[in-house]
């Protein structure tokens, strides 16, 4: 998974359009979270034990001490709307360019004023 990451450019698109300060980039603080979420489900309070056994430390460079629950929970605060809106339609790019996948319903988007030409 952390491949699949890495050919979309998930860190350093996340990094572009949400920049934080201190701690573990959020990319990869999101990276963790995703990887998580699809082979281990947990509750954030159980990820960084999660993380811990993991060979995210070594490819992410991301020491386990540097990822605790409270880096976890405060990542959440930096993926809201207005940042994650621009930073999945630059993923869709990305994997489109990467995988030449087309979703046919991302390509009429969500119709606005529930128009039905859309």
């Amino acid at each position: 998974m952390h491949k699949v990451c890495e050919e979309i450019e998930l860190v350093d698109t996340i990094n572009r359009f949400s920049p934080k300060g201190g701690g573990p980039d959020l990319g990869k603080i999101v990276e963790i979270m995703a990887i998580a979420r699809n082979c281990d489900p947990c509750s954030y309070y159980q990820l960084p034990d999660w993380f811990s056994r993991t060979a995210l430390q070594f490819f992410l460079k991301v020491s386990q001490d540097k990822f605790t629950y409270d880096v976890a929970l405060n990542a959440l605060d930096y993926l809201q709307p207005k940042n994650t809106i621009p930073i999945q339609s630059k993923l869709y790019e990305n994997i489109r360019k990467v995988y030449g996948y087309e979703c046919v319903l991302a390509e009429f988007g969500h119709p606005r004023g529930h128009s039905s030409d859309k």
